[in-house]
């Protein structure tokens, strides 16, 4: 909803979504709803919210084994920190959590997560930025994954208009190997 132009009905439906999982009383369920509910809270801008409710998904993880929304509680972390300005911090945790993420098999939310640490980059290594959003737009090629292209090709005009290069000039050797 909050990509369609309703960002009150995107509240309303996160935290509806809340409120049933936490009724239903399914672990996967809530898990996927803290997850899933923490993107909309961000846009919101509501970062303490989303850190706690990220606090959540990642301790429930731990205690059901749930490697993947572990991964996902981590690196939404990351982009918390990435648009709260602690760079280092979110290049760590956005790197170890897509690391993570992708030792699953899935690539769910990549590029978005990539956008992000190419935003944390972006304050630290220009190039490094310029390496991770040629990243998030190769995925999406590759996956035709789209739901995320046209912030990631945001990010990438304002990767191009910092280093004054255009996006994709520069191919970046191996990038999976910054993630292993």
């Amino acid at each position: 909803m909050w990509a369609l132009g309703y960002p009150d009905a995107a509240r309303s439906d996160a935290e509806q979504a809340l409120r049933e999982a936490r009724e239903i009383g399914h672990a996967a369920t809530l898990m996927f709803a803290l997850a899933l509910t923490s993107m909309t809270r961000t846009l919101i801008g509501n970062y303490a919210a989303v850190n706690a409710q990220l606090d959540e998904v990642i301790a429930l993880a731990n205690k059901k084994g749930g490697l993947l929304w572990k991964a996902f509680g981590i690196v939404f972390q990351g982009d918390v920190l990435a648009l709260t300005g602690k760079a280092s911090d979110a290049i760590q945790m956005i790197a170890s959590g897509i690391s993570a993420v992708r030792s699953t098999g899935s690539t769910l939310w990549i590029p978005l997560h990539l956008s992000y640490l190419t935003r944390a980059y972006a304050q630290t290594n220009i190039e490094e930025a310029r390496c991770s959003i040629d990243e998030a737009l190769t995925l999406i090629e590759m996956t035709e994954d789209r739901w995320c292209e046209a912030e990631v090709t945001r990010v990438a005009g304002e990767i191009a208009l910092q280093s004054r290069t255009p996006p994709m000039a520069l191919y970046c050797a191996s990038p999976d190997a910054r993630f292993t």
